[in-house]
């Protein structure tokens, strides 16, 4: 019995106080590392979850930026086609414009050629002496191309002001949509 084994004198042999401490501190040090990480792994959760509700609202902000911006194409797209036909509109009614100076000063240049022939009429009457009924006669023509010529000329200023008006509204409509 007077051979112990190495194993058998480990175990009975008494613990030293300083091992105690030592496994105490371990203990305790591990306590505060285990409390420290479950802070830490509460804390993540939290900032995990305010992550995942950041993830969700800037999500929910990108689709409707993108649904935005998809309108916004549409209406560019329709804005568009819509300036192209009121240019189409413009340049027609500038087109309508120039056929309506051009039968303006056509016409006018025919009543006036007729009114001046209407005059040297009346003047030759006036100068063989006709009877006063034909003297009548060329006046009351003269007078009614003369009242022709200036409704066509009031005619003709009333709807250049008409075109012009609807010109200056399709310019500031293009003005707005450029």
């Amino acid at each position: 019995a007077a051979m112990l084994t190495a194993a058998a004198v480990e175990r009975s042999s008494p613990s030293f106080p300083s091992e105690d401490r030592t496994t105490d501190a371990q203990i305790t040090s591990l306590r505060y590392e285990n409390e420290r990480l479950k802070a830490s792994l509460v804390a993540s959760s939290a900032n995990a979850k305010k992550w995942e509700t950041e993830l969700a609202t800037l999500k929910s902000n990108n689709l409707r930026l993108t649904t935005a911006l998809q309108e916004s194409a549409a209406h560019v797209e329709e804005w568009t086609t819509q300036l192209s036909t009121l240019k189409e509109a413009n340049q027609a009614l500038k087109q309508r414009v120039q056929q309506l100076e051009q039968t303006h000063a056509q016409t006018t240049e025919a009543l006036q050629e007729k009114l001046r022939a209407a005059e040297t009429r009346l003047a030759e009457v006036d100068a063989r002496g006709a009877d006063n009924e034909q003297q009548q006669v060329w006046k009351r023509n003269y007078q009614r191309l003369h009242a022709q010529m200036r409704a066509w000329q009031e005619t003709f200023i009333n709807k250049m002001a008409e075109m012009d008006d609807l010109n200056g509204v399709f310019d500031s409509i293009l003005e707005d949509r450029m």
